[in-house]
């Protein structure tokens, strides 16, 4: 809102008239002083300042409201990222003293659960943004679509890659870097996206990914969980663990008899195996197959 010209009322220096504004200061003029006195917007209008024109006074009281509700997100979110960090090096001392694996425990409720992945979540996403997504180095770049002003290319990389489709990435070009994002993976293959022609080859490049962002939506799921747990994630997180059964067992195999289990029983955990003697395509499609009926 542009206050220059309003007149306003200090308690001490009387009537005045606002010179300057900027997005943190405001400047006035007073009859009894000689020079300018500059105050901190908009703050200044809850302590030092009134200003006189009443629909101007109104707006600028919503503007304040807005700038202390900004200031206390900011506060909450510093606490929260100082509670993270403290958490990550209690996990980091705890992980360093025992090798043993985790135990299993139990959680009285779904609230429980939740707020305490979600604090070793936020703990995750502070550690990333502070040591930086690693450098993927990638080869044999081929483009393969161009549309809507969105480039689309195919490379090989030395290691098999499995982020995630929508996965935000930072592309590497010397020491500087443009936006773009994985389309998809496949083994040693990566599509990747961007909006910039990098030309219709390209031999090699570095892209670094921003995992966070996923690390963020899965908060985000937790919140929802949080809101309207459903009785399967309920059993899961209060009862599940009664009903581990650690009989030596043997262990049923097989796609027809993972769908088989997934349609005759409540939940049903497949664990999927990579084999390179399998068709490339078979995990996708039996993920669609147990996609209504099985919890992964």
């Amino acid at each position: 809102m542009d206050l220059i010209g309003k007149k306003v009322k200090h308690n001490k220096f009387g009537e005045g008239v606002i010179l300057e504004q900027d997005t943190s200061y405001v400047s006035v003029k007073f009859v009894t002083e000689a020079d300018p006195k500059k105050f901190m917007y908009p703050t200044c209008f809850k302590t030092f300042l009134k200003l006189l024109d009443a629909e101007a006074a109104a707006q600028t009281d919503t503007t304040v409201k807005q700038h202390e509700d900004q200031e206390r997100k900011k506060k909450q979110q510093a606490m929260e990222e100082a509670e993270a960090r403290r958490f990550a090096k209690k996990m980091q001392e705890t992980s360093s003293k025992s090798r043993k694996t985790v135990e299993l425990r139990p959680f009285n409720s779904v609230a429980a659960f939740c707020n305490e992945y979600k604090r070793a979540i936020t703990a995750e996403i502070v550690y990333l943004k502070t040591t930086g997504g690693k450098r993927q180095h990638i080869f044999d770049g081929k483009r393969i679509e161009v549309k809507n002003g969105r480039y689309v290319y195919t490379f090989e990389a030395d290691d098999e890659l499995t982020y995630p489709e929508g996965t935000q990435i930072s592309i590497w070009q010397g020491d500087t870097s443009i936006a773009g994002h994985i389309v998809g993976c496949e083994d040693f293959t990566v599509i990747i996206a961007s909006s910039t022609d990098l030309g219709a080859d390209v031999s090699t490049l570095e892209f670094s990914a921003e995992p966070w962002r996923l690390l963020n939506s899965l908060n985000d799921r937790l919140d929802g969980i949080l809101e309207n747990p459903s009785e399967i994630v309920r059993a899961l997180i209060c009862n599940g663990h009664k009903s581990i059964d650690y009989g030596n067992y043997k262990i049923t195999t097989g796609q027809q008899a993972a769908v088989q289990m997934s349609k005759n029983q409540p939940i049903t955990f497949v664990w999927v195996l990579r084999e390179l003697a399998r068709p490339k395509h078979w995990r996708r499609s039996l993920w669609l197959i147990l996609s209504k009926a099985t919890v992964y």
